[in-house]
């Protein structure tokens, strides 16, 4: 190979040259492509990182709201165990005054049959449908109300 490079009318200096010329700038475009490389290396690291932050903003929000909502369900669950003891309190205050309720109704129910039976024919034919109506709506005495303050 050296008797072909030296017979030609190149000398062997300008031949390694331009070899020496042809690898740097191989070496020049692969660098460059390197760098090119690098750089889209760098901003996908970036959009890596940007996404990673934007990802933890939203977990942390994730978990404030998850947060909240356990708080809520709690707070929930306290009213309704409230309600529910205000309920039965209230049931329980009510039961006497219903019952004496009932008790007023039946005896003026059933003493208001024993009216309507027992009376005569002729009282019976002078009473108006307004009268005898009122006689049977009308309770034997007026009951008293229970009044309750709730505060929730």
């Amino acid at each position: 190979m050296i008797p072909a490079i030296s017979n030609t009318q190149y000398p062997v200096n300008q031949l390694l040259r331009q070899q020496t010329e042809r690898q740097a700038q191989q070496a020049e475009q692969q660098a460059q492509a390197l760098e090119q490389q690098a750089a889209a290396k760098r901003r996908e690291a970036r959009q890596a990182q940007q996404m990673a932050r934007e990802l933890d903003t939203e977990a942390t929000e994730a978990a404030n709201r998850a947060k909240v909502l356990q708080q809520n369900l709690a707070a929930a669950d306290r009213l309704s165990n409230n309600q529910q003891q205000l309920t039965e309190r209230l049931n329980t205050a009510l039961q006497p005054e219903q019952q004496s309720r009932r008790n007023a109704d039946d005896s003026a129910s059933a003493s208001n049959s024993t009216n309507i039976v027992n009376a005569d024919s002729t009282r019976a034919q002078n009473l108006n449908a307004s009268a005898l109506f009122n006689a049977i709506a009308k309770p034997a005495g007026s009951v008293s109300g229970l009044a309750i303050n709730l505060q929730i």
